[in-house]
C-alpha cells in the first residue's frame, strides 16, 4: 500500500497485509444502476431535486440528502489528461500509458479513465472500451 505526497520519489511504502478480509463493500442502488450503466454502454448521474446532476450517480442528493432520478449523462468530454511513465517502484514503463479524468456537460464529478490516442484536454471522447478501467479516445 502506498500514500502518495507529491513527486514519485516522495512514495511512501507500507509493507504488510490488510485485513480486506473482514470487510465488506456494498455499492448502494446508485453504484448498481452505474455498473449496469456501464454494462450497456451507457453512463448514468443522478439528478437532484435542485436540478444539479452529479456523476457518479449517489444514493441520495448530497445537498438534501433527498432520492434524486436517475438521468442518462451524454457527450463525455476529456478534463484532465495526465501520462504516467513510470509504475509506483520508479520503474520506467515500455509505453507511457494516459489516464484522464471525462466529465459530463451539466454535471458535477467525473470519471477516470485510460485515454488512447491523440485526445487533447477539452476534446470530446468516446468509449473505446467498456470494460474497467474505461478506455476513451477522441470522438
Amino acid at each position: 500500500m502506498w500514500s502518495k505526497k507529491g513527486r514519485i520519489e516522495d512514495l511512501i511504502f507500507w509493507k504488510g497485509n490488510m485485513e480486506v478480509e473482514a470487510y465488506e463493500y456494498d455499492e448502494g442502488n446508485a453504484g448498481k444502476k452505474f455498473i449496469e450503466g456501464i454494462k450497456e454502454g451507457k453512463f448514468y448521474g443522478i439528478k437532484c431535486s435542485s436540478g444539479k446532476v452529479y456523476v457518479p450517480p449517489r444514493d441520495y442528493c448530497p445537498e438534501d440528502m433527498t432520492e434524486g432520478n436517475y438521468v442518462e449523462l451524454t457527450e463525455p468530454y476529456l478534463d484532465l489528461l495526465t501520462e504516467v511513465r513510470e509504475d509506483s517502484y520508479g520503474n520506467k514503463l515500455e509505453k507511457p500509458i494516459k489516464v484522464g479524468i471525462i466529465r459530463f456537460l451539466n454535471a458535477k464529478g467525473g470519471i477516470i479513465v485510460r485515454v488512447e490516442g491523440d485526445a487533447k484536454e477539452g476534446d470530446k471522447v468516446k468509449v473505446i472500451k467498456w470494460e474497467w478501467p474505461l478506455v476513451v479516445g477522441k470522438a
